[in-house]
């Protein structure tokens, strides 16, 4: 894909990768294949790089998943400090709060951190739930017991 987006892109065209990847994917493996494609166009000079970034979405679930889109702070990182200076100008350009990184090797592995304490959230939850229903607790009683007793803590579906 990243290579037919190099045969179309314009030279000046600034790429952002908005999916979980792994660290060093975005400059080892992306950015040698679109900077190839846009040389063999004649559009990138012998040592030079394309422009792009790697900056993730947080989206909420649910009902909110447009208001967290306009209020969660976007954070990416370009391979180049044009790709950071455009990446920050499409943020400021579309009104999303944002951070820009130094390195986009930081930025995936914040992603990819972030996705690994979900799931070992979801893991810890479901074993309470098997537990549970070992012992004969009605675990989804006991979270919404939880939920009346601390408001500030519940979650809005």
């Amino acid at each position: 894909l990243i290579r037919q987006v190099g045969q179309l892109m314009g030279a000046e065209a600034l790429v952002i990768v908005e999916s979980t990847i792994a660290p060093g994917f975005t400059r080892n493996r992306l950015l040698p294949a679109l900077n190839g494609e846009l040389q063999k166009r004649g559009l990138l000079a012998a040592g030079e790089d394309a422009n792009l970034a790697h900056a993730f979405q947080r989206l909420e679930p649910g009902p909110r998943w447009y208001q967290s889109l306009l209020e969660q702070e976007r954070v990416g990182a370009g391979v180049t400090q044009e790709a950071n200076t455009k990446l920050a100008d499409y943020f400021e350009t579309v009104g999303f709060k944002h951070r820009i990184m130094p390195r986009v090797e930081a930025v995936e592995f914040m992603k990819t951190l972030e996705n690994a304490w979900r799931f070992g959230l979801l893991e810890l939850m479901s074993a309470y739930m098997r537990a549970g229903e070992i012992v004969g607790v009605d675990t989804f009683e006991v979270a919404r017991l939880i939920a009346q007793a601390r408001p500030s803590r519940r979650q809005t579906a």
